[in-house]
């Protein structure tokens, strides 16, 4: 491998959706000759984008698949190490040196002495969001053996037959720290020779989840073992008690997990602001978000669907806090009075439900239900929708004020409530929607000014507040939006200058000012734009009063606004 000749990180990427076999037989040499892949120096391997989501190397049987020689760090992202077989340690890994990280990662159907999975006899192991398991060893550690450090955070080890000895991990020295994990093997998961272990929203699942050794034990809570052997006596902890865990499974992530079931004490069993569950959460295992429900589930996998009606209903992919969004809309806006509420309350999945759309793989993206007889407020809980590019509530019997939540819809492209009776400020918190691209706020009642930070929306085409009772100035901030092609302020109260920021929005296609109160020289903000794509600039309407009042002192620039508005000059003032 040409990175073992550079001492400085090396980064390799394999296709994801690709295997990569090794071929070479010779096992024991350590120069990355034949057999397995020895790693030199530091290296970073990982999947990139192809026709799947992790990468697959296969050891073919004839040796281990990875050797960590020497190297001071080494970390493997979306993988499958699989096919590795040893008469030594470390069927999938074997790891003597450094810090080794993986990630997104499954090592599996490996076999070794011990350490089916991986071995780490001198390195320390860092291991994220991954999967061990249907690894085999003769003498103990079917998943893991390590004598130095491993964590686990939200990594489930399943499956893995130890033979004479624990079949998960086993610690034989150092430390083992269990974060939201699972340890789910036929026999004994966990062997606590020596060292230490510590243990946190995690479970246990196994006839026999510890076997007696020399390490101390730590809970920090909200631990399930299924019995009492691991001695877990923290706060929340739950000793003798089934998980009820599904089979392993594909439960929508870069590697397989096990889903508990609803009536899974794991479920909801840690307070939101507790450990493992600070609010905004760690997002879980297939980065999903947590809590879903009234609490974050202990295990690596958070368990998705919605209780609608009372009713449980799974095969639905939208998150329980998008289900209650969804429902506070549907009951503040007189639910069952729309035009059309197909499929809304009922269980059943929300890709049914009138309006929602749903992208290739079920979850919910866009809302949109325009001229469909919406008759209410819009509720805060609409906040719940984040993860929503589209939101579309238009030509509907809308009153109230436009709620600051939705200043967290941080995914939306589209925000259009045009044409409803909503009133009060346009919130600034819209300022924070730096993806939004179309904001069509027209034809409602709106008052107070322009806020200034919707300047922070760089990514903004489309800005439509036109027939409001909007007022103020024109914000300089406004000036920012460099990719803004159609703006439209007429009908509202605007008045004072066109600030020289104006003529900053150098990507404006069309402008309609009309029917505002604008005053005073327009030069500068004109004289910036007048030479791009402008062909459409309407600053003074055909009809009577409530125009603007405006001067130019450069010739050119009054020459150009005669072609294309002839009767930008024209003032209706009193």
């Amino acid at each position: 491998m040409e990175a073992n000749a550079d001492p400085n990180v090396t980064e390799i990427q394999l296709i994801a959706g690709s295997t990569y076999s090794l071929t070479l037989p010779g096992a024991g040499e350590d120069a990355a000759a034949t057999g397995d892949l020895d790693l030199l120096e530091p290296t970073y391997i990982r999947a990139v984008p192809g026709n799947g989501i992790t990468a697959t190397i296969d050891g073919q049987q004839i040796d281990r698949v990875f050797d960590v020689v020497s190297g001071s760090f080494h970390f493997l992202e979306g993988l499958v190490i699989t096919g590795g077989s040893t008469a030594d340690d470390g069927g999938g890994l074997l790891a003597h040196t450094g810090l080794v990280a993986l990630e997104d990662t499954r090592v599996t159907d490996n076999s070794a002495v011990s350490g089916g999975g991986i071995a780490a006899t001198g390195a320390r192991l860092w291991i994220e969001d991954s999967t061990i398991d249907n690894n085999t060893a003769t003498n103990g550690g079917g998943a893991i053996m390590t004598e130095t450090f491993a964590r686990l955070f939200q990594v489930t080890v399943d499956g893995n037959n130890g033979g004479s000895g624990v079949g998960g991990v086993d610690l034989a020295a150092g430390q083992l720290q269990l974060v939201s994990s699972v340890v789910a093997d036929d026999a004994v998961s966990l062997g606590l020779v020596n060292g230490s272990a510590l243990f946190i929203n995690s479970i246990v699942d196994a006839p026999t989840g510890c076997a007696a050794g020399g390490a101390s034990v730590t809970s920090q809570g909200r631990n399930i073992t299924r019995d009492a052997t691991c001695g877990l006596t923290g706060t929340g902890d739950q000793a003798d008690t089934n998980p009820l865990l599904r089979p392993l499974g594909d439960n929508d992530g870069p590697v397989p997990t096990r889903l508990p079931e609803l009536n899974s004490p794991a479920v909801d069993a840690i307070s939101p602001g507790a450990l493992g569950c600070a609010m905004p959460a760690h997002p879980d295992g297939r980065q999903k978000p947590r809590p879903v429900r009234a609490g974050c589930d202990i295990g690596p996998v958070e368990l998705g669907g919605c209780i609608i009606d009372g009713v449980f209903v799974e095969n639905t992919k939208a998150h329980q806090f998008e289900c209650d969004a969804l429902m506070a809309l549907y009951d503040s806006t007189n639910g069952p009075s729309w035009t059309s509420s197909a499929g809304w309350g009922t269980p059943t999945d929300v890709c049914s439900w009138y309006g929602i759309a749903c992208n290739e793989d079920s979850r919910p993206f866009s809302l949109a239900l325009q001229n469909n007889g919406l008759d209410g407020t819009i509720p805060p809980e609409i906040s719940g929708l984040a993860a929503f590019s589209g939101l579309t509530l238009s030509g509907d019997e809308l009153t109230g004020s436009i709620p600051v939540e939705v200043g967290e819809l941080v995914n939306l492209r589209t925000l259009a409530l045009f044409d409803t009776q909503l009133s009060g400020p346009i919130p600034t918190e819209i300022g924070n929607l730096s993806d939004l691209q179309y904001l069509q706020l027209s034809d409602n009642a709106l008052t107070g000014s322009l806020p200034p930070t919707l300047g922070g929306l760089s990514e903004l085409l489309r800005l439509q507040v036109d027939g409001n009772e909007l007022s103020g100035e024109f914000p300089p901030a406004l000036g920012n939006l460099s990719k803004l092609w159609y703006l439209d302020l007429r009908g509202n109260s605007f008045s004072g200058p066109l600030p020289p920021e104006f003529g900053n929005l150098d990507s404006l296609f069309q402008a309609a000012l009309w029917d505002n109160q604008f005053s005073g020289d327009i030069t500068a903000a004109i004289a910036g734009v007048q030479d791009t794509l402008v062909v459409f600039l309407r600053l003074i309407s055909d009809g009577p009063g409530g125009n603007n009042c405006l001067t130019v002192t450069d010739p050119g620039v009054a020459a150009w606004l005669d072609s294309v508005d002839q009767d930008w000059d024209e003032c209706d003032a009193p």
